[in-house]
């Protein structure tokens, strides 16, 4: 990593669910987050990447720039059944003003291979080509961390310079949005909440689940407020902790909405017991 050949991503604790849990349990998790890179990397994380999270609250932008944060990537917007997002390179307002500068990959996966067809679909859909030239691709087997293959390694140097197709780089993310930064008043402007239209199970389906989370949720506020009345030296710490780790776990994008397999809510149902 110190030599830049790893580029670390995400800022949160996990890539947890944005639509269910509350805006303390956000904050959560990106302090929680970034107290982990600083402990084991000495850095901090500048981008938010929560490409498979099914819609991001209009308070997100604030949260993320207040932790420290600059970039946001994702692209599961692309998975909506009705009306096609009209921007991939833009900025994000929330509700408080806040902007965060945000990008979409056109080719609409976090699983490219960068072949001919993907990367034609990616410059056919790309929102801003009319005055941006440039977009990212996540090369790789990227549901499952597997990364990029030599064939995919191989379609992406070939496509360098090949004729028909757009000039493939190889690169981090963060040299991308530096340059995507300089543009940023040429961007367009997305206010309000980014609404997948999909996935929607994820405010019904487990229900025992999400109560749970809301119950910790709160009962984790009123266990700190109680706290806060104690000196420091009273405070309950390995408890608290031990809360607060399952309350983050258990908002993972694929438990709290309802779409892991049975056993993972046999598993938290036993976890929220404890």
């Amino acid at each position: 990593m110190a030599a830049g050949r790893w580029e670390p991503q995400g800022g949160m604790w996990l890539e947890a669910d944005c639509n269910l849990v509350s805006g303390e349990s956000l904050a959560r998790q990106l302090l929680k987050g970034q107290a982990f890179w600083r402990r084991e990397f000495g850095l901090q994380v500048e981008s938010c990447w929560i490409p498979d999270v099914f819609g991001y609250p209009a308070s997100l932008p604030q949260i993320l720039r207040r932790s420290g944060l600059r970039c946001f990537l994702t692209q599961k917007m692309s998975w909506s059944k009705l009306n096609e997002f009209p921007h991939d390179s833009f900025v994000w307002r929330g509700i408080d003003g806040s902007g965060i500068l945000t990008h979409f990959p056109p080719e609409y996966t976090y699983n490219s291979y960068c072949d001919p067809e993907g990367l034609a679909k990616a410059e056919k859909t790309f929102h801003e080509k009319a005055f941006l030239d440039e977009f990212l691709t996540l090369i790789g087997i990227g549901d499952g961390g597997g990364g990029p293959k030599d064939e995919h390694l191989e379609h992406a140097l070939r496509a360098r310079s090949a004729e028909g197709l757009p000039r493939v780089s190889l690169g981090g993310s963060r040299a991308f949005f530096e340059r995507l930064a300089a543009r940023e008043a040429e961007l367009p402007v997305w206010d309000g909440e980014l609404y997948l239209e999909y996935h929607r199970g994820t405010y019904t389906s487990q229900a025992r689940t999400k109560r749970n989370n809301r119950r910790l949720e709160q009962e984790l506020r009123a266990a700190e407020a109680l706290c806060s009345c104690l000196p420091l030296e009273l405070w309950p710490r390995a408890e608290l902790d031990a809360a607060v780790g399952t309350l983050l776990l258990h908002q993972f994008h694929d438990i709290l909405p309802g779409s892991s397999v049975r056993e993972v809510y046999e598993d938290a149902d036993a976890a929220y017991a404890e």
